[in-house]
């Protein structure tokens, strides 16, 4: 009875030791089984698989579970894998030299009509997308941010492209065609500098164009796509987001006078200092009220030159596909302006003052820098004497004083320290009518605020003036 019941109970524990190993076995073939179906036990969608004995399915983020099924018996085993993580990121850059980050800017991401995600540019420009799809996608960028940087050197290589002496592409040829009509000519040259004068508001290609790039999302992993703006008719990629600039490229000073009566209509030289060569000319130039600027004229015929004068401001867009190389004192505009005061109106010395905006380009479209113009101030020809203001002022060794004479006579002009003293004489003889300029070396004084005095007599007429002037080191 004894070796009955031990045979029994041999047998069975050979018959479940035959069971665990065949579990065991079978739980390493479905294993193998599962990954050679999924080897990176990954999966980018849901699936399944069915077989005579086996079922294996997986959903996206959840557990993959696999059923094995035998006579007998069902084994169930599962594992779980995580999200699968598509990103994109990238930078918006302005199309300039110093690549300047385009920040509050609006990046887009789509299929076809259908904006899929949308990014806005942090302060360095950049954007970030994530949790994407697999799939091809179209990159963009829109902005509310201001138009600038457009003047007469982007007109100069608008027509050089339009002529073939020059070539643009990709972005900087998508922006130079500003009238939208799909090709680049003389009109989309005209238009840019009508738009810097002030002469027109907009146009019809827009504000700002940007790249357009196709970016293809597979696997798992992070992408990385940076493209830039830029602004329509900026071929020279000179603008410098958001509307800052660089130190002024171009300096004006006043030299000699110029004497107006009210309804007279003047000639007024704009000269270079120093010899110069250039090809472009934008020029911004500000005055005081009781000027009224009839026309602007270029040296020679045939050149590209378009103004605009208002509230205060004369615009001035001007070029030439030949090279201008002026000499020293050479006359590169004329202005011709009108006193619009009559009778006993008041009419102040006045005169033009640069803008920062205001540059000369080469023929290649590049600033030329630290160059200088000269123009005359004007003098009320009504008031008969008139001292003009030093030009420069404040200066840090040497200006300038004007004076105009209505007849000659005797002139002594003073240099005064604040209380009165006089320091030394400037000038002192006889002059004939006319206009006068005289030297001031200031070499010896120390900064601070001096003044200047202009007495003349001639019979029983006598005039005195007195003036500032600043010495700033």
């Amino acid at each position: 009875m004894t070796n009955d019941v031990e045979k029994r109970l041999i047998k069975l524990i050979i018959y479940y030791m035959k069971r665990i190993l065949f579990i065991t076995c079978l739980s390493y073939c479905i294993s193998a089984y599962c990954q050679s179906v999924s080897p990176s036990v990954t999966a980018s969608s849901g699936g399944f698989v069915i077989g005579t004995t086996l079922t294996q399915s997986w959903t996206l983020g959840e557990a993959v579970v696999e059923t094995f099924t035998a006579p007998g018996m069902v084994l169930t085993q599962g594992f779980q894998q995580g999200e699968l993580t598509r990103t994109l990121k990238g930078r918006l850059i302005y199309f300039n030299p110093g690549s300047s980050p385009l920040n509050n800017c609006l990046v887009t991401l789509s299929q076809g009509n259908t904006i899929i995600f949308q990014s806005t540019t942090g302060v360095n420009g950049n954007y970030f997308m994530n949790n994407l799809q697999t799939g091809t996608y179209q990159l963009n960028a829109s902005t509310g941010k201001a138009w600038g940087g457009v003047n007469a050197s982007d007109a100069l290589v608008i027509m050089k492209h339009f002529t073939g002496l020059t070539t643009l592409s990709g972005l900087r040829l998508t922006a130079a065609d500003v009238d939208a009509s799909g090709s680049i000519n003389a009109v989309d040259a005209l238009q840019a500098m009508k738009r810097f004068v002030d002469l027109q508001s907009s146009f019809a290609l827009g504000d700002w164009v940007f790249e357009h790039h196709t970016v293809m999302v597979t696997g798992n992993g992070n992408l990385t796509d940076n493209f830039k703006g830029l602004c329509v008719g900026d071929v020279d990629c000179s603008y410098l987001p958001p509307n800052t600039k660089d130190e002024p490229a171009l300096s004006l000073e006043n030299q000699g006078v110029q004497l107006i009566n009210p309804g007279q209509i003047v000639e007024i030289p704009i000269k270079a200092k120093e010899a110069m060569e250039f090809a472009a000319l934008s020029l911004v130039l500000n005055y005081s009220p009781g000027i009224e600027v009839v026309a602007v004229e270029a040296p020679t015929e045939n050149q590209n030159l378009v103004f605009h004068a208002e509230n205060g401001q004369l615009r001035i867009a001007w070029y030439t596909l030949h090279p201008m190389i002026t000499a020293a004192d050479e006359r590169i505009l004329t202005l011709k302006v009108r006193q619009t005061g009559s009778g006993d109106s008041p009419f102040a010395e006045t005169g033009f003052q640069i803008n920062p905006e205001s540059v000369l380009a080469d023929f290649e479209g590049n600033p030329v820098l630290n160059k200088t113009l000269t123009i005359p101030s004007f003098v009320d020809g009504r008031n008969g004497f008139s001292l003009s203001q030093n030009r420069p002022n404040p200066f840090p060794n040497t200006t300038n004083i004007s004076f105009s004479l209505p007849e000659s006579g005797n002139v002594r002009l003073v240099l005064l320290d604040m209380p009165g003293r006089q320091l030394r004489v400037i000038e002192d003889g006889f002059r004939d009518a006319g206009i006068h300029t005289v030297d001031v070396n200031a070499h010896d004084l120390e900064a601070g605020v001096y003044l200047y005095q202009m007495y003349f007599t001639s019979g029983e007429k006598k005039y005195l003036q007195t003036k500032r002037m600043i010495v700033a080191r």
